[in-house]
């Protein structure tokens, strides 16, 4: 599958100038957020894959997505997509991308964990031939609320990459 994002939307590798407005983006929609430190973290490990979307008229960024390759093993840690910037296809194009640099490194399976209540990101996932693995029970903690699963989900990372 490859990435549905606008040719004038194209994403390009993180680095470390982003760290700030990823941080940013990563604290509108989950508690608790990664600050600039981890975020950096992610992104000097030596297996992190981690692209951004910026607007094309200015230097802003729309959406980004970190992960890591270990062995034959890629994960996403995260995805998010600024609100006015969803539904355009930029959250498939950062996975695509993720999934094509990630097979480069040697990775043949591609997974990630999603909160049980985020309907649009496991509709998307869904989309793009994830399968549902297993559950993490009680795994998301938030402050002040019930505990909340993590769907655990994987897929094959040769389809991804348009190698099949």
């Amino acid at each position: 599958m490859r990435g549905q994002t606008s040719a004038r939307f194209v994403p390009c590798k993180a680095t470390a100038a982003d760290t700030a407005a990823i941080a940013g983006l990563h604290a509108q929609f989950f508690s608790p957020p990664w600050d600039e430190a981890a975020v950096a973290d992610v992104l000097r490990h030596p297996g992190s894959v981690a692209l951004v979307v910026r607007a094309p008229d200015s230097a802003r960024l729309l959406g980004y997505i970190l992960g890591r390759v270990v062995s034959d093993e890629a994960e996403i840690l995260s995805l998010g997509i600024a609100e006015e910037a969803r539904r355009l296809g930029h959250a498939s194009g950062l996975v695509a991308r993720l999934g094509e640099g990630a097979h480069a490194m040697g990775a043949a399976r591609l997974y990630l964990e999603v909160a049980a209540g985020n309907g649009p990101a496991i509709a998307l996932y869904q989309r793009l031939a994830f399968k549902r693995l297993g559950v993490r029970r009680g795994y998301y903690r938030h402050p002040g609320r019930m505990a909340e699963d993590a769907l655990l989900f994987g897929r094959d990372l040769v389809s991804i990459a348009g190698v099949d």
